[in-house]
């Protein structure tokens, strides 16, 4: 089983990404996200391989690329600050979370919504710069990270189509 990311837009809809090849997309683009925000959360040091990698994509980008796990996490979060009872009976893999835990993260959820004008713009320049990065490693892989980034730029497209403003995107 594979992770797939949905485009939660402000208009209600939530889009799948379904890739050009057919398939649903998320698992590349999970696995880049995740490493991306490590850099982000100062997980990865400077010395390191993932650290590099994507200093470079940055030094590349004529824009800042981090906006994309800014707009993205995992799991189902779409409850009030004051439904913690019903999220603790809804959610049995999230037992562990304290109330104020809870809340700091309904409210972290809720501060993604973003332009999908500049999603756009971030997902275009990740395309236009991810073929110069070369060969493969644990988070990237030339074919299938292009080929989900591609199929996340279809799904905003599609997203923009239908009126939607502001997005945020959905692992799950």
């Amino acid at each position: 089983m594979g992770f797939t990311v949905k485009v939660e837009a402000d208009t209600g809809d939530i889009l799948q990404i379904i890739c050009r090849d057919g398939f649903f997309g998320g698992k590349a683009l999970e696995a880049f996200t995740s490493v991306y925000e490590g850099i982000e959360t100062e997980f990865f040091g400077e010395q390191s391989q993932e650290y590099q990698w994507f200093r470079k994509l940055e030094e590349i980008s004529k824009i800042d690329l981090s906006l994309i796990c800014n707009i993205s996490y995992v799991g189902n979060w779409d409850y009030g600050e004051e439904e913690y009872d019903r999220f603790k009976r809804c959610d049995g893999y999230n037992s562990e979370i304290s109330e104020e835990e809870f809340c700091i993260a309904v409210k972290s959820v809720r501060k993604m919504w973003t332009p999908i004008d500049k999603v756009i713009e971030v997902v275009e320049e990740s395309i236009r710069i991810l073929p110069q990065l070369g060969k493969e490693t644990y988070w990237f892989s030339p074919h299938a990270t292009i080929n989900d980034f591609e199929g996340l730029l279809d799904t905003l497209l599609l997203a923009k189509q239908r009126m939607a403003k502001e997005v945020r995107l959905r692992t799950v």
